[in-house]
């Protein structure tokens, strides 16, 4: 080799080695960014799962007070049942003793006077002890409203701004650089939960009425006919008796439970009687009422009672003389005594806006969260590591906005447990009175993505 072409060969060396080094940045970066991106992902579906999860919570624990609200003024029902039951048998051995001197009905009303004169001693605190009781679920009521509130208004809010650094605290993340926004497609509680208070209670009373229990719902009938039949023609001047009771206890409006009970003694006569020219049959029928009560939880002084027949078991339409009597036996703390109730008959509650429960797609609530992080916190040449490169080996000037950012979305939707149904395999519709809300993640829509531009 002749001496002037020596050191051709350190030239082509020198410009490979400037094209591998170029290779290995752009590996070396490129790399990072793929780790990163992978890592990002992961904690933005942590993130969004984890934030789905809380408002499923919040979702769920609202169900819980719903139903403690319910359960709470279904027992307040029940203790206006026994206050009446209890005033109601106070009468009764004094009305029972007066029917004595009637011999077909004495040796049963005997009987009544026998076993009732203790048990009305015995009632008599009770009714009165009822009102403690319903003052006390009632305060509960408020409790749980007011709680309500302070969790959809209040800690809502701090949940929803809270949660993704909690998240990102505890994942390690939050230390590296990532940051969090929720994008423009979320529903936030306020759009997709209401209060119902005043008319808008309407719905809920089929609830209260239904969810009675038995003892509530209508008190034992009893039903003793004495006698022949009642006003035949061909038994003239011969009398018929019956014992009719009845009693029950009704939501009145949306303010007001009332319990009524009452047991009368019902005496029938048919005879014939002249009228001018003609003989008319004629039926006399009297009604001796033995025992009678009732008891009022209001919101408001009085009672809404109108008289209705087929209320209260019926006690008004059989027995009308004893539920007009029932008004003057009541515990001292009814509010036709100027009592009033501490809280309505038919709580106020929050549940999904009638937008959301008219849907005919299950309702679902969003949460959408972008996770990115600026160009400067990323693994690559010229950011935080120590190779530094200048010119056109600089990479990071590639990421739109010069930040790595990804999406994730998760939904809270509400599904009622297979194996728990109890209506013959039907959906139940979404609602805050049943605690199934769960939580999903799903695909991203169109929508997110242009959102996420505007970051």
């Amino acid at each position: 080799m002749r001496r002037w072409q020596g050191g051709q060969s350190l030239v082509l060396l020198m410009v490979f080695l400037v094209a591998l080094s170029a290779a290995f940045v752009y590996l070396y970066n490129t790399g990072n960014v793929i780790i990163e991106r992978t890592r990002l992902s992961a904690a933005a579906d942590h993130v969004s799962y984890g934030v789905a999860t809380e408002q499923a919570r919040l979702l769920n624990l609202n169900a819980y007070i719903n139903r403690a609200a319910i359960a709470n003024q279904l027992a307040v029902a029940q203790n206006v049942s026994i206050a009446s039951w209890g005033k109601f048998m106070q009468p009764v051995p004094v009305n029972a003793s007066a029917t004595l001197s009637i011999p077909p009905v004495a040796p049963m009303m005997a009987v009544v006077v026998g076993s009732s004169q203790m048990i009305a001693t015995a009632m008599n605190p009770v009714a009165e002890v009822m009102g403690i009781y319903v003052l006390q679920n009632q305060a509960a009521n408020i409790i749980l409203r007011k709680q309500q509130q302070l969790l959809n208004r209040v800690y809502a809010p701090i949940l929803m701004r809270d949660a993704p650094t909690r998240i990102l605290e505890a994942s390690g993340r939050r230390a590296e650089g990532v940051k969090f926004r929720y994008l423009a497609t979320t529903d936030r509680l306020s759009g997709f939960v209401q209060s119902y208070h005043g008319d808008d209670r309407q719905r809920l009373a089929p609830v209260m009425m239904a969810s009675r229990d038995p003892f509530t719902t209508s008190r034992r009938s009893w039903n003793k006919k004495i006698g022949l039949g009642i006003c035949k023609r061909w038994l003239p001047n011969i009398p018929h008796f019956e014992l009719l009771k009845r009693g029950g206890t009704q939501l009145l409006g949306l303010d007001e439970w009332k319990g009524m009970d009452t047991f009368s003694l019902h005496t029938y006569l048919g005879h014939w009687k002249r009228r001018k020219l003609k003989w008319k049959w004629i039926c006399d029928h009297t009604e001796f009422p033995v025992g009678y009560g009732s008891a009022v939880t209001s919101r408001a002084e009085g009672d809404a009672d109108t008289g209705d027949g087929n209320a209260f078991n019926g006690s008004w339409g059989v027995n009308p003389q004893g539920s007009a009597w029932s008004a003057g036996m009541i515990p001292g703390w009814d509010a036709r005594a100027g009592k009033k109730a501490l809280a309505p008959a038919v709580p106020e509650h929050d549940d999904l806006r009638p937008s959301q429960r008219e849907r005919a797609e299950a309702p679902t609530l969003d949460v959408v969260i972008a996770l990115y992080k600026q160009a400067g916190d990323l693994q690559q040449t010229g950011a935080r590591s120590q190779l530094r490169t200048e010119g056109r080996l600089q990479s990071d000037g590639r990421l739109p906005g010069k930040r790595l950012m990804v999406l994730s979305r998760a939904e809270v939707y509400f599904e009622r447990p297979y194996a728990h149904y109890l209506n013959r395999g039907m959906r139940e519709k979404a609602s805050l009175f049943n605690p199934y809300w769960r939580v999903r993640l799903s695909a991203l829509r169109a929508r997110d993505r242009l959102a996420a531009r505007g970051i």
